[in-house]
C-alpha cells in the first residue's frame, strides 16, 4: 500500500505495520489529475489536480495531528501499470475501511450551508464513491472552500472524536439522497441483512467512465476478488461478479441474506440541523437497549426546550442502528391527533378494520404490538402534556388504556408535566435542562444562513444569555436573522430595547417541518397550552401564574405570594407550576424563580385574554398590604420584596389609589430606613400625588406628606423637609388631641429637622414637650418614648446641654439595651452618642469602653 506523507509529499510503501491514514474522496477531472510521477518529480505542480492533492495534504495537517499519510487513488496508485491498477481496485474496500477518516471533497457544493447543492451533489452519482461512502469508519465532507459540512459515521465515532470539527450528523439526509437504509450507513457490517438484489440496486443512478467499473467498483462491497478485463462491456462484469458472489457464499456456507421484517410510521421529517444533547441521546439508548432496564422513559421540560427535537433525533438513530426494530410514533395533543395517527400506523401495519364488526382501530393496534408477531418496537408518544386526556377524568378512559405492552416493546414519553410523567413511568424520568454554552452556538451556527455571525464572540454569548439557552427561542431568533438580514448586535437591540419590541421579536411564527403544522412555533406562544391547561385543571396555580407575571421574574420570597388556606392549596399550586418547569425552587426552600422567557410569554396571554388590568390591581392590593412598615427587623424582607415592586412601578397607574398610595408610601418608609434616600424622594412623590385630591387633614393625606418630609431630611433637602413638617403638625394639631401619638410622632420628627436644619432651640423646646407628653401617655420602655428622648438628647448636645445630654442618654441606653437586640441601629446610634457625650464631658475611658462592648 503506497501513502503519501502529508508533510513532505513524498511516498512509501507498506507492506506490514501500516500507519494511521486518511483517504481521499474526489470526483476525477480527466487529464488534470496529479499522478504519481507527478508528485515523484514535482512536475505540473500549477494544476487544478496537483493543488487538489497539496490541500487535501493541508486539511489532514490542520485538523488530524496524529495522522501524518494520506491515500489518494489519483497518484498513490501508478495508473500506467494495469497489475497495481487490478491489485488497488480489488483491495480498495479494505483501503477505505482501515483509514482513520475519508475526506469528500466536494467541488460543486460551495458553502456548508448549501444544502440543495449538496443534495444535487456529482459524487453521490458516481460509481466510485459508493464504496467510498459504506466502507470508511467515518466520512467527513467539506465544501469547494474545505469548509466542513457535516459527517457520515458508525456507531459512536462521533461520541469518541470530541475536539475534531466534523459538523452535523449527515446519516438521515444522505440516506434520503442514495435510498441507502440507515442501519447500513452506521455500519456496513449491517449490510447482511439485505439481499443481492438490494445490494445491487445502491448502484442505480450512479455512473463511471468506463462501464465496467460500475461492477468492479463493488467487489469489496461483496468482499469478493476478480481479475479487472476492461472492453469486456458492464454486462459481463456483472455476470462475472454474480458468479463471484455465488461461489463465495457456497464456500464459506452462507445463505442469501434476508431482511428483517420491519417497518416504521415517523411522520416529521428528521432535524439535519440538530446539534448536542450526546448524554441526553446516550442515557436513552443505555436505558431502552443497552442496559434494558426499563420499558417506559419520559422526557420532561419546558415547552421550546427541545423534548421533541432530542426524542426525534433519537428515533431516526434507533431506525439506522437497530435493524430488528420497528419505530413508530404518535402524538397526544388531543385525542383525535391521538387516533390519526393509530389510523394511519395501523394502515402502514396492514391491520385493516372491519366497520361491519365496529372494531376499534386502537384496540386492533394495542393487541397486536402485544404479540410476537409484531417483533421489537420503539413506540414514541409526543407531547403527552394532558392528564385528562391520557388518564381520563370523571368516569372517562385516557388514552393509556390503548399504549401497547410487550416485553418486545420500549415506549418513550415526551411531556412538559412532570406530574404526568412519574403518573406515567414512575421514576424513569430524564429531565431536559437548558443546553450548554457550546451546544446553544452549535444551534445558533446551523440554524443560520450567514454562519459567520456567530463570530462575533460577545454577540454570541449575550444573544443566547437574553434567550435563555432555549432551543426554540434560538432557532426562532435565527429565522428572523435569516428573513431580515440583520446581525446579531441588531437582533439584540431590538430585543433589548422594551417589553413591547421583546414580546414581538418572541411571538413571531416560523416555518418548521420537524414539528406539527397545529402547534405553536414562536417561543412567546408556545406555552399557551400549558397555561389553558394550569386555569382548566390548577386554579390556584393560575392564580399565582398571573401575580408572578406582574412581579420580577426572578427571586421571589415565598412570604410574597398571595396566602392560600389551608396550606396545602399553596404546595399543591406551586407543585403545579414546578411540574411544568415555569418555576423552580432555590435551595433554601423558600425563594422561586421563574423562567424569564415563560414570565413574558405569562403577561402576553393575559393580555390577549383581557386579564391584565385586574391581575395587576389584585397584585397592588396585595403586595400593599404584605409590604413591611420599615421596622428593622423586617429589613431581609423589604429588601427581598424591593425588586418586585420595582418591577411593576411602571403598572401602578392601574391601581386603585388607595392601594397605589399606601404601597409607596411603605416603600418609601422603608427606603428612608434603608438610607435609599433619593429613591425614597421618588416613592414617596408618588403616594403623595396618590393622595393630593384627598381633605388637607385625612389621616392618609397626612401620613404620605410626612413619610416625604423625612425622605427630603435624609436626600439633604433639610428647608423642604422643615416646611412640609410644619404644615403637618399644624394640620394635625387641629384635628387630633395634643396627646395623640400621630401629632407626638410628627412633632419629634419636625424637631428632628429643625436639629438638622441648625434651628437647635426650636428643637430644642418641641422636643422637650414632646417628652414630657409622652410620659404621660406611654411606657418608659416604649420604643417611640426613647426615640423621642434620644433625639432630645442630641439637641442638648447641639446646644451646649452636656450633663443633660448624658443623663438622659445613659437612661435610654440602659432602656434599650433591655428590649433591643444589640445590632439594632436604634441601640448602636445611641450608644455612639453616649460615647460621644463621654468624650465631650472628659470621660475618654469609659466612652472607649462603652464603644468596645457595642462591638462585641
Amino acid at each position: 500500500m503506497r501513502l503519501l506523507n502529508v508533510n513532505t509529499l513524498e511516498f512509501r510503501v507498506f507492506d506490514r505495520d501500516v500507519p494511521a491514514y486518511a483517504t481521499a474522496s474526489h470526483r476525477w477531472q480527466a487529464g488534470s489529475e496529479a499522478t504519481i510521477g507527478d508528485l515523484q518529480n514535482r512536475r505540473n505542480t500549477g494544476t487544478s489536480g496537483y493543488k487538489k492533492v497539496k490541500s487535501f495534504a493541508r486539511y489532514v495537517r490542520k485538523h488530524f495531528s496524529n495522522i501524518h499519510w494520506l491515500w489518494i487513488d489519483t497518484c498513490c496508485v501508478n495508473q500506467d501499470s494495469m497489475p497495481e491498477v487490478d491489485e488497488a481496485v480489488n483491495s480498495m474496500f479494505r483501503w477505505y475501511a482501515g483509514a482513520e477518516v475519508c475526506i469528500a471533497y466536494l467541488a460543486d457544493v460551495p458553502s456548508p450551508q448549501s444544502w440543495d447543492r449538496f443534495e444535487a451533489s456529482v459524487w453521490f452519482k458516481r460509481g466510485w464513491t459508493l464504496q467510498e461512502l459504506l466502507a470508511p469508519p467515518v466520512v467527513l465532507f467539506v465544501s469547494s472552500g474545505w469548509e466542513v459540512i457535516g459527517h457520515e459515521s458508525t456507531d459512536g465515532w462521533a461520541e469518541r472524536s470530541a475536539g475534531v470539527e466534523k459538523g452535523p450528523a449527515l446519516v438521515p439526509r444522505i440516506a434520503e439522497i442514495t435510498k441507502i437504509p440507515e442501519e447500513v450507513l452506521y455500519g456496513y457490517s449491517r449490510s447482511k441483512n439485505y439481499t443481492i438484489e438490494e445490494r445491487l440496486a445502491w448502484m442505480d443512478g450512479r455512473d463511471t467512465t468506463k462501464s465496467e467499473d460500475k461492477y468492479y467498483s463493488m467487489l469489496g462491497i461483496f468482499d469478493v476478488r476478480m481479475r479487472l478485463s476492461y472492453g469486456e462491456t458492464a454486462e459481463v462484469a456483472k455476470q462475472r461478479l454474480l458468479k463471484k458472489i455465488a461461489k463465495s457464499a457456497e464456500m464459506t456456507g452462507t445463505m442469501q441474506a434476508h431482511p428483517v421484517a420491519r417497518c416504521h410510521y415517523l411522520p416529521l421529517l428528521p432535524n439535519h440541523k440538530f446539534v448536542g444533547r450526546s448524554v441526553e441521546l446516550e442515557m436513552l439508548e443505555r436505558k431502552l437497549f443497552t442496559e434494558q432496564d426499563c420499558h417506559a422513559m419520559a422526557v420532561v421540560g419546558l415547552g421550546g426546550i427541545g423534548k421533541t427535537q432530542v426524542v426525534l433525533q433519537y428515533a431516526y438513530s434507533v431506525k439506522g442502528k437497530h435493524p430488528e426494530v420497528s419505530v413508530f410514533w404518535v402524538p397526544a395533543l388531543s385525542e383525535e391527533m391521538f387516533e390519526q395517527a393509530y389510523s394511519s400506523l395501523a394502515k402502514t401495519l396492514g391491520i385493516n378494520v372491519d366497520p361491519e364488526q365496529q372494531e376499534d382501530v386502537k384496540e386492533l393496534l394495542q393487541r397486536h404490538l402485544g404479540t410476537k408477531e409484531a417483533g421489537k418496537w420503539l413506540l414514541v408518544v409526543d407531547n403527552a402534556d394532558d392528564l385528562n386526556v391520557l388518564c381520563g377524568a370523571q368516569g372517562t378512559e385516557g388514552l393509556v388504556r390503548y399504549l401497547p405492552q410487550s416485553q418486545s416493546g420500549r415506549t418513550v414519553f415526551t411531556t412538559r408535566n412532570r406530574l404526568v410523567a412519574q403518573r406515567l413511568v414512575g421514576s424513569d424520568v430524564m429531565q431536559l435542562g437548558n443546553m450548554d454554552h457550546a451546544e446553544a452556538v452549535e444551534v445558533l451556527k446551523h440554524a443560520l444562513h450567514q454562519k459567520d455571525l456567530v463570530q462575533d464572540e460577545g454577540a454570541t454569548t449575550k444573544l443566547l444569555h437574553e434567550l435563555e439557552y432555549l432551543p426554540l427561542a434560538i432557532t426562532q431568533a435565527a429565522a428572523y436573522i435569516n428573513c431580515h438580514a440583520v446581525s446579531l448586535v441588531e437582533y439584540l437591540e431590538c430585543m433589548q430595547s422594551t417589553e413591547q419590541d421583546l414580546v414581538y421579536m418572541l411571538s413571531q411564527e416560523m416555518g418548521d417541518s420537524t414539528r406539527y403544522q397545529q402547534s405553536k412555533h414562536a417561543v412567546a406562544t408556545t406555552w399557551l397550552v400549558s397555561f389553558t391547561q394550569i386555569v382548566e385543571k390548577h386554579p390556584d396555580a393560575a392564580d399565582l401564574l398571573r401575580f408572578m407575571s406582574c412581579i420580577e421574574w426572578r427571586a421571589i420570597p415565598a412570604s410574597l405570594l398571595p396566602r392560600m388556606q389551608p396550606v396545602a392549596r399553596m404546595t399543591t399550586a406551586i407543585g403545579a407550576l414546578c411540574s411544568y418547569s415555569f418555576v423552580t425552587k432555590r435551595g433554601d426552600g423558600h425563594t422561586y424563580d421563574m423562567h424569564r422567557l415563560v414570565h413574558v410569554a405569562a403577561r402576553i396571554w393575559i393580555e390577549h385574554n383581557g386579564m391584565k388590568p385586574q391581575t395587576q390591581v389584585n397584585a397592588i392590593q396585595h403586595i400593599s398590604e404584605v409590604f413591611p412598615l420599615g421596622e428593622w427587623e423586617d429589613r431581609a424582607l423589604w429588601r427581598a420584596y424591593f425588586p418586585h415592586v420595582s418591577h411593576m412601578r411602571k403598572d401602578l397607574y392601574v391601581g386603585r389609589t388607595n392601594d397605589r398610595g399606601l404601597l409607596c408610601m411603605r416603600v418609601g418608609i422603608c427606603l428612608v430606613a434603608d438610607g435609599r434616600s433619593r429613591e425614597a424622594v421618588r416613592w414617596s412623590k408618588e403616594s403623595s400625588e396618590c393622595y393630593r385630591d384627598f381633605p388637607e387633614d385625612h389621616p392618609d393625606r397626612l401620613a404620605s406628606e410626612l413619610v416625604l418630609a423625612l425622605a427630603y431630611k435624609g436626600n439633604g433637602q433639610i428647608e423642604q423637609a422643615v416646611q412640609l413638617l410644619e404644615h403637618v403638625v399644624t394640620t394635625e394639631r387641629g384635628v387630633l388631641p395634643e396627646d395623640h401619638l400621630n401629632l407626638l410622632a410628627s412633632q419629634r420628627k419636625l424637631a428632628g429637622s429643625y436639629l438638622a436644619n441648625r434651628q437647635i432651640k426650636k428643637a430644642v423646646q418641641l422636643l422637650e414637650h414632646v417628652v414630657t407628653t409622652e410620659k404621660g401617655v406611654l411606657a418608659e420602655d416604649h420604643p417611640d418614648r426613647l426615640i423621642s428622648q434620644y433625639v432630645l438628647a442630641r439637641a442638648y448636645l447641639a446646644n451646649g446641654q452636656l450633663e443633660e445630654a448624658k443623663r438622659l442618654l445613659e437612661h435610654v441606653v440602659a432602656s434599650q439595651t433591655k428590649v433591643l437586640a444589640k445590632d439594632h441601629p436604634d441601640r448602636l446610634e445611641s450608644q455612639y452618642m453616649l460615647a460621644r457625650a463621654y468624650q465631650l464631658n472628659g470621660q475618654s475611658q469609659e466612652a472607649v469602653r462603652l464603644l468596645d462592648s457595642s462591638m462585641l
